[in-house]
């Protein structure tokens, strides 16, 4: 029997992801990519003999990276040198002082004891308080929501009080940090969303926590270059990808995606169809009007 062959729109992180999973279980996967190179808005900028990266410039969540490659019966350090950054940046406050947050909890205690007398017992009870949410959050953000039942799961019920909606992340941290500047440091993330911290919902600390708890990495060559090792996986696994090679249609058959019109005119046929570029501009451009 033929294996079910999987037709994926974009090479970014996520279009790659799906790839590799997908072609270490044995399906025929191509990928279309309209870039000259992998990564979508995390692809490389090469000027001269200088790389840069175009998106994000470090990685949180390692372990999710991690799991993705063990999936395919491989260890992500075998493509990728990951390296932790300690201290995680340097915050310089107006009055001239410098606080270096780090994971190590005697440099931690001795630096914030330091600008912030009292408060490493309160950033202790944050962190007790964030592991939960976190633990509570994260599972429910990894499963389907396809109907209406997956709404009301137990573990998403339970994860509810801790979304923290009712407040912004400035007001919900005083909860915890009696120091204004000490606040700003644990909601600076929220330029991540780009948004203020004090329009942010408080659900975001959830950033800080991430950060704190399980460390910020960086990848020797620039992110970009885990989407270059995803994309070496995929052909390892006999994968397709195709480069410079726009998708013009996704073509939908009795209410399912079928297949794909490339910008050249062909057309491309497949048991199933990811799509891994923008969901609006896929809808309005890849989509015809009568199957949106």
């Amino acid at each position: 029997m033929n294996p079910k062959k999987v037709l994926i729109v974009g090479a970014g992180p996520g279009g790659l992801t799906a790839a590799m999973i997908l072609a270490s279980k044995g399906y025929r996967v191509e990928v279309f990519e309209k870039s000259n190179v992998v990564g979508g808005r995390n692809a490389p900028l090469r000027l001269g003999p200088y790389t840069f990266d175009t998106g994000p410039t470090f990685l949180m969540m390692r372990h999710i990276l991690d799991e993705v490659f063990a999936i395919t019966g491989r260890k992500s350090e075998d493509y990728l040198k990951c390296t932790e950054v300690d201290p995680m940046y340097r915050l310089r406050f107006g009055d001239g002082r410098e606080f270096f947050p780090t994971r190590d909890p005697d440099r931690m205690k001795a630096q914030m004891e330091a600008l912030f007398p009292g408060s490493f017992a309160q950033y202790q009870k944050y962190m007790k308080r964030e592991k939960v949410k976190y633990e509570r959050l994260v599972p429910c953000l990894q499963k389907p929501y396809g109907k209406i039942s997956d709404h009301f799961h137990i573990p998403l019920l339970k994860a509810l009080p801790y979304l923290d909606l009712h407040t912004d992340l400035f007001s919900y941290l005083g909860k915890y940090f009696s120091h204004d500047d000490l606040r700003i440091s644990f909601t600076f993330q929220a330029k991540y969303l780009g948004m203020s911290p004090w329009q942010c919902p408080a659900t975001f600390s959830i950033i800080s926590y991430i950060e704190h708890g399980l460390g910020i990495w960086h990848v020797e060559g620039g992110l970009n270059q885990i989407s270059t090792q995803m994309a070496n996986v995929l052909k390892e696994e006999g994968g397709t990808l195709h480069l410079s090679t726009p998708v013009s249609e996704v073509l939908v058959e009795n209410g399912k995606a079928r297949g794909l019109v490339l910008e050249s005119g062909e057309r491309v046929m497949g048991d199933y169809v990811i799509i891994n570029a923008d969901f609006a501009h896929a809808m309005t451009h890849l989509v015809h009007p009568r199957h949106r």
